[in-house]
């Protein structure tokens, strides 16, 4: 049995890899056959967990929100249109995409900032800059235009910051500013009850411990009109299928953009890697579960400990291929069971990221520490 699950796996990512580079049609299947092993035995069949509801993904079970995230992220840009276009979801990753190619094609002033106007509930501008409203790619890959997904009848919106559930699934709850609201903190950072049936979480956080430099690190190099931007981002992920079975982790996305400049800037596909990127930062690890009352039951409960959790030399290239943005989230630590964590910042970081219009120069990272890579 175990030979026959490494065979389908090998079989699986030849297929992805070639998938790439066809230019023929695929089924729903040939696109998005991935497993996951859910026991020593059993393999299942990701994206069979997820379908569409109401123009929103809608996940079977929390358990596979973050998995087929991660997964999203780890396809090529066609790959990923390609399984979007087999259940009918646009996903916000692709309407922002959209959005970035009508600006590099229009050719007035006037044209660009109406784009920008009809797009204005995805993107900001700030200078000179565009930029995603919601920041993380891990979220844009899973949510559409309203940024909305569904956890069986649980419904999700991410906004900025943080993340809304409404477990009965009432979107009129999303609205926030009635005055019958009120909050109650649940002695986590960043972790507000408002009522039995509304919850809002923040993602990211800020700097909370003097060893520690904040949840965002960001830099960019521009060169004879071309420029690359680089984030190394912390941030809190949950998921819970109710009130009573809810679990927590800590990630880290890293992403990089390719842009030039004609008229105005916009971005733009060419070859891209980062590398050298080393991470000091604490990890959640379970310590042993128990068991907690809860909703007139039982439930496994986590206590956790702080442990260290180091990332050395991580790179990731978009080899011979042409894109116009490369993102990966990495898992810090353990996932935990009915006890939330505080947002996660970084002790150090550093890193760098080029593009092929940079001519060798590199958009360097370095947080908190002296030993900095050498950008050109």
């Amino acid at each position: 049995m175990k030979r026959n699950c490494f065979q389908f796996i090998s079989q699986f990512l030849l297929l992805t890899f070639v998938l790439g580079y066809l230019l023929i049609s695929c089924s729903k299947d040939e696109i998005i056959k991935q497993t996951q092993q859910t026991n020593a035995n059993v393999t299942v069949d990701l994206f069979d967990h997820v379908k569409l509801k109401d123009g929103a993904l809608c996940f079977d079970s929390a358990k596979y929100v973050s998995m087929i995230a991660d997964s999203l992220l780890k396809m090529s840009p066609d790959l990923r249109k390609k399984w979007e276009n087999s259940i009918g979801f646009v996903s916000m990753y692709s309407v922002i995409d959209n959005a970035y190619n009508e600006l590099g094609r229009c050719s007035s002033i006037e044209e660009y900032n109406n784009i920008l106007y009809s797009y204005s509930d995805v993107l900001k501008v700030e200078g000179e800059d565009i930029n995603q409203i919601i920041p993380l790619d891990f979220y844009t890959s899973i949510i559409n235009r309203e940024g909305i997904y569904y956890i069986g009848q649980a419904v999700v919106k991410i906004t900025p910051k943080s993340k809304i559930i409404v477990w009965s699934g009432d979107k009129s709850k999303f609205n926030l500013n009635g005055s019958n609201l009120k909050f109650g903190q649940a002695n986590t950072e960043g972790l507000n009850i408002v009522s039995d049936d509304v919850v809002v979480i923040d993602y990211l956080g800020t700097k909370t411990l003097a060893t520690e430099v904040g949840h965002e690190l960001y830099a960019d190099r521009e060169h004879e009109r071309r420029k690359i931007k680089f984030w190394i981002t912390a941030f809190r992920d949950d998921w819970g299928n109710h009130n009573c079975d809810w679990y927590w982790q800590w990630k880290v996305e890293i992403k990089i953009e390719n842009w030039k400049k004609d008229l105005w800037w916009h971005t733009y596909a060419t070859t891209c890697y980062w590398e050298g990127v080393d991470i000091k930062m604490r990890m959640p690890v379970e310590k042993r579960y128990l068991i907690k009352p809860c909703g007139g039951g039982t439930v496994f409960f986590d206590p956790y400990r702080f442990g260290i959790f180091t990332l050395t030399g991580y790179a990731v290239s978009s080899g011979s291929s042409e894109v116009k943005s490369l993102s990966r989230s990495l898992t810090v630590g353990h996932v935990i069971q009915n006890n939330p964590l505080p947002l996660p910042n970084f002790i150090w970081a550093r890193g760098k990221a080029t593009n092929r219009g940079l001519g060798g120069r590199f958009a360097g990272i370095c947080h908190n520490t002296q030993n900095c890579h050498n950008v050109n």
